[in-house]
């Protein structure tokens, strides 16, 4: 089966499906849909989708903040039923490839301290562990603050 991944902006159209990914993958800690359509015009953000023959698969929020140099990802999040097939390797190039057109020194994210599998994916990307957030979620978790130093 073949199959074609685009990476491309949000739309409107997409919020329910992107919504549903958010309630799967994060549960209580969610982001709401108003906070979603806030994201999706904000000024300060880049909102992108994986689109998977017309399917929406996984999509990737980063935060930019003025006068800072360094990226962070805001929210990342793949599809269940698409999780396996690479889908966040490729939104995470996708931001290193933003980062260096865009000349940030650096990409940044939070992650929770349990998520192997995020983490695992984060490694092999790169990133390394910098610090450490305490009772940074709503269920008491620690977050772990990540890093990518970008080669512009």
């Amino acid at each position: 089966m073949s199959t074609k991944l685009t990476i491309r902006p949000v739309t409107a159209n997409d919020l329910v499906s992107i919504f549903e990914i958010e309630t799967q993958s994060f549960g209580t800690e969610s982001f709401n849909r108003r906070q979603f359509r806030y994201l999706a015009k904000s000024p300060t953000c880049h909102f992108v989708v994986a689109d998977i023959d017309n399917q929406i698969g996984g999509y990737l929020i980063l935060t930019t903040r003025r006068n800072s140099k360094v990226l962070r990802i805001y929210s990342i999040a793949t599809k269940p039923r698409f999780r396996g097939l690479g889908i966040g390797e490729k939104l995470m190039n996708y931001t290193k490839d933003f980062a260096r057109i865009n000349a940030y020194n650096a990409i940044s994210l939070e992650v929770k301290e349990a998520n192997t599998v995020a983490i695992t994916l984060y490694q092999k990307m790169g990133f390394t562990s910098i610090s450490k957030k305490m009772d940074y979620y709503d269920e008491g978790e620690n977050a772990l603050v990540m890093r990518l130093t970008c080669k512009v």
